[in-house]
């Protein structure tokens, strides 16, 4: 095993001038290593001084197919050369909702695409709401608007056992804002 080694001055001079302008909330990661990466290949990570890493993250699609998989690489390039912007509807996009809905449980027929995590939650929560302003037969909107409500009760000092108690017995729970 060898030493720990400080970043080397590319790196640190990548990173400085990289934290004149990024805001808050950037990933601790990059912030802790102080590392500024160069390219990828698989697992394998070299930084601006050409030191190499093993990426045991797995951060964005590194996970599951590594950095700079040929193919995935090709398929980008592909798809660059065609169209770059994602709000039309493509072939491609086809496709790949034919797919993703050929491997989804039985009763799940719409799927919604985002780019990050937090679309996905601001989501949920319009459909949770459409769910309960309209009245649709919506499990999953309807299991968040529940657990919505049972957080309030329980923040407001309500004891919100029972409306658990009520969940895991497959009963719909009482509100007091009912």
């Amino acid at each position: 095993m060898s030493d720990p080694r400080e970043p080397g001055p590319r790196s640190r001079e990548i990173v400085a001038r990289e934290a004149r302008h990024i805001a808050p909330g950037y990933q601790s990661f990059a912030l802790y290593s102080g590392l500024a990466m160069a390219r990828g290949s698989g697992a394998t990570l070299w930084d601006e001084d050409g030191n190499e890493y093993i990426d045991f993250i797995a951060g964005i699609a590194v996970g599951s197919v590594g950095h700079c998989h040929p193919h995935y690489v090709e398929a980008l390039k592909r798809q660059a050369e065609r169209l770059t912007f994602g709000s039309f509807t493509t072939e491609t996009r086809a496709r790949f909702l034919e797919l993703m809905a050929s491997v989804t449980p039985e009763g799940l027929t719409r799927i919604q695409l985002f780019s990050g995590g937090a679309e996905a939650v601001e989501a949920a929560l319009r459909l949770a709401k459409a769910a309960v302003t309209q009245g649709l037969d919506l499990p999953l909107a309807e299991g968040l608007n529940l657990e919505a409500r049972l957080a309030r009760q329980a923040l407001a000092g309500a004891d919100a056992r029972e409306g658990l108690r009520a969940l895991r017995e497959g009963r719909k729970p009482h509100f007091a804002d009912s």
